[in-house]
């Protein structure tokens, strides 16, 4: 099976390249450079850590949802 971000997360190498062709670049890098201010850029690497597996990301929202406390809902009784 394809890493989740594959199946989910934006357009191919393929499509990319397709859509670059019909704006006038080869390549992301110099399409970012063309049409995005300097005083904007962020040039430093941010600190992330690693990106979780869908397996990872599933057990870790399995564990918030499990902290969940089901209550009486008052709203509307006076």
């Amino acid at each position: 099976m394809a890493p989740f971000c594959d199946r989910h997360i934006g357009p191919n190498a393929a499509d990319r390249a397709r859509m670059l062709a019909a704006v006038g670049f080869d390549d992301l890098e110099t399409f970012t450079e063309a049409v995005v201010p300097d005083v904007i850029r962020w040039r430093e690497g941010l600190d992330l850590p690693l990106a979780a597996t869908e397996e990872e990301a599933s057990a870790e929202l399995a564990d918030l949802a499990a902290r969940n406390r089901v209550v009486t809902s008052l709203i509307g009784l006076g």
